[in-house]
């Protein structure tokens, strides 16, 4: 014979309560907009930046050389899902924020690169391409929303908690492969234009045309030449 099971009567009086309570919250949301525009309620709301602490200047040594920009539009995502048990699903809170990041990409100065040229022809070993952190983000491209399971009141956390690992989750997005393989061929146009100047100016004995192979780390010799001058 199969027993059906319900929850406890103080369980399901206090889904009831929490319900209530969400349900209210939001009709008092909406009932504060109306009364605002009824009474044609007047302000402006002004920012200002200050700065809570003395400035940290940290110097690059050597300096750095970027090589690529990416400008890309992110989605990140946050889900909270809950239940009581396996009988009772709570509902899941989601927010999202979508947001447009600058990823900039650079080379280390401070290494030396090696340099071979022989017949019109110099092959660079350049540094590794490394992310510049943490990533830029345009506030006015960015877009938010949340919203909560049945039996959840917990959007806003959630959406602070998003809003708060914002930094880690993009800076882990400078590193896929994605970008990083744009990166490189951006880069390689970049370090190639960068050698070329250079050869112009301290190799007088250069002369003719010259071709540039740029080397990224782990990579042959076996790249097509970038350029002919």
């Amino acid at each position: 014979m199969t027993r059906s099971y319900w929850p406890p009567a103080g369980t399901l009086i206090g889904i009831a309560v929490l319900a209530g309570v969400g349900y209210g919250n939001w009709k008092f949301e909406g009932l504060q907009d109306a009364v605002l525009h009824a009474f044609r309620v007047t302000g402006r709301a002004s920012t200002e930046v200050s700065s809570l602490s003395g400035t940290q200047v940290m110097r690059t040594p050597g300096g750095l050389l970027e090589v690529a920009r990416i400008k890309a539009y992110e989605r990140i995502t946050r889900t909270d899902p809950k239940r009581i048990g396996e009988w009772l699903d709570l509902g899941t809170t989601v927010s999202e924020i979508d947001v447009a990041v600058l990823f900039r990409y650079h080379i280390e100065m401070a290494k030396e690169w090696p340099i071979t040229c022989s017949r019109g022809t110099c092959v660079v070993r350049a540094g590794r391409i490394t992310p510049t952190l943490p990533p830029a983000i345009y506030t006015d491209e960015m877009r938010k929303h949340t919203s909560a399971g049945w039996a959840r009141f917990n959007k806003q956390s959630n959406l602070a908690a998003l809003e708060k690992s914002l930094t880690a989750e993009l800076a882990a997005r400078a590193t896929s492969e994605r970008n990083v393989a744009a990166a490189t061929e951006a880069g390689r146009k970049t370090v190639e234009e960068f050698v070329r100047t250079w050869v112009k100016t301290s190799l007088p004995s250069q002369t003719g045309p010259v071709s540039i192979v740029v080397l990224f780390p782990g990579e042959t010799n076996t790249a097509k030449p970038s350029g002919i001058d």
